[in-house]
């Protein structure tokens, strides 16, 4: 799949290291850089792919998944906001369901960066009634960086998955010690980390995630930062 996506034809050159293009019904904003091959569904602003120069595949993306308007997408690194889990209708909330705009995009000699915007709509509106403005940037070079913002009158809980190719040898070497933080494990079908945060109400709120290349493996560590300047690893490691 990762390879397949960076084979299909261009709908639109953003850049010259940006473009659009159509996987199925979804279209997707794909990165070819000399640094970095990235792609990024404009439906859920969905991480699928992520390939440092000289380095393997980071992210597993299922082969059977459906690329279709409104279906989740299986693996990658799907947002989950404005709740996780099944406590609500649509599972894991409707963040990594609804088309998303790319707003900013930048590019220099060490990567790209993109910014994704998801305002509410009549939609969103009649599944969780809050005004919202939810911002991802990546940071894509030799290391990702996802950040998450949002802002509102509301509070909100919000996931970042990472599934890595590594992940299905991969075990939990520390943990996070942090009264936000709800959740962190390896689970089914290689996931390797979890990034968890019960964001407060009023104001912005940031969640952001890291992943490293480390040696020769890739996707093997997550950091967690907060708005506040909390940062608290932990990391996974193959063996």
């Amino acid at each position: 799949m990762n390879e397949k996506i960076f084979t299909l034809p261009v709908t639109e050159q953003i850049s010259p290291y940006i473009s659009q293009r159509q996987l199925d019904e979804l279209p997707v904003v794909v990165v070819s850089h000399p640094k970095v091959r990235a792609a990024i569904s404009l439906q859920g602003a969905h991480l699928l792919a992520w390939q440092p120069s000289g380095a393997k595949p980071a992210i597993w993306l299922s082969n059977n998944t459906p690329f279709k308007k409104g279906n989740a997408i299986r693996g990658g690194v799907p947002i989950c906001w404005p709740w996780f889990g099944p406590v609500a209708k649509p599972s894991h909330g409707f963040a990594r369901n609804q088309p998303w705009g790319l707003t900013a995009h930048d590019e220099d000699e060490n990567g790209v960066i993109l910014t994704f915007t998801l305002k509410d709509n009549e939609q969103t509106r009649s599944l969780w009634p809050h005004a919202f403005t939810l911002i991802a940037r990546f940071k894509l070079g030799e290391e990702c960086e996802i950040e998450l913002e949002s802002h509102g009158d509301y509070q909100a809980t919000a996931a970042l998955h990472a599934v890595g190719e590594q992940a299905r040898h991969a075990r939990l070497k520390r943990g996070v010690d942090h009264n936000w933080f709800t959740d962190s494990h390896q689970q089914t079908f290689g996931r390797i980390g979890i990034c968890t945060a019960i964001l407060p109400a009023n104001g912005k709120k940031v969640l952001q995630c890291e992943l490293f290349v480390l040696g020769s493996f890739v996707a093997l560590a997550i950091v967690v930062k907060y708005v506040h300047g909390d940062a608290r690893p932990f990391v996974i490691s193959t063996g």
